[in-house]
């Protein structure tokens, strides 16, 4: 049986299906993690635009909802609030990608969620809306996302013991362990500045350190991109 849900949703990805449609990957506040069909989409005049599936575009949604799993129907969906910003914004383009690329890999939660929905959502109205001093936002959201996900640290010594004890040697300056600490005790919008080398050094540790905890989280295909015009 069918029941009809409204919810609200973060896109994280989506894929061609068919000719026309395409199967979107969805964080629901109500109902987790599902998939849903979107029939029509990749033709003349469309019912819903491709836009309203780039990661994480933020849904009001009616669905439909099949308790034994599997790919779930849309019966209605609209944006909630345009990512403007984001989507004008190079950098901040391709952080989207980057954390929504991270989420795919790292959430398999079929079931509602409410704390992490809403640091979700909340997460992608700051990057949008947070005018100066987001280069590091991914990190902080790396930080704060890793308590919710039940693996949370509050010290950078917390990372570097771990990767220690895993045989994985981190390189790694005072200053760098200070700025790491700043955005652990920080939110999303803080800041803390680090050049280039340390930032990639440090993001490089935070991930070996996400891949300790997460065993189906491999190589991270658009942290290249993020890297290279961050």
């Amino acid at each position: 049986m069918h029941m009809l849900h409204k919810t609200q949703g973060i896109v994280l990805s989506h894929i061609k299906y068919r000719e026309t449609s395409v199967i979107a990957s969805i964080f629901t506040e109500a109902l987790g993690l599902q998939g849903y069909i979107i029939h029509g989409v990749r033709t003349p005049k469309p019912k819903y635009g491709i836009a309203l599936f780039q990661p994480l575009t933020l849904l009001d949604m009616v669905v439909y909802h099949k308790k034994q799993g599997g790919i779930q129907r849309v019966a209605e969906v609209k944006c909630n609030r345009p990512n403007s910003n984001i989507l004008g914004d190079i950098k901040k383009a391709a952080m989207a990608v980057f954390l929504a690329e991270l989420l795919v890999k790292v959430l398999h939660e079929e079931e509602r969620n409410e704390r992490l929905f809403n640091f979700l959502w909340q997460a992608v109205v700051t990057l949008d809306e947070q005018p100066t001093h987001y280069e590091l936002f991914y990190l902080s959201f790396m930080l704060q996302l890793c308590h919710y996900l039940g693996f949370g640290i509050s010290t950078a010594r917390d990372i570097y013991a771990q990767l220690q004890r895993s045989g994985q040697h981190w390189e790694v300056t005072q200053a760098a362990m200070e700025a790491l600490n700043t955005l652990l005790k920080g939110r999303l919008h803080g800041y803390v500045t680090m050049d280039r080398s340390m930032r990639r050094n440090v993001t490089e540790a935070v991930i070996k350190f996400y891949q300790l905890n997460i065993d189906s989280l491999d190589i991270l295909k658009s942290l290249k991109v993020l890297q290279e015009i961050s």
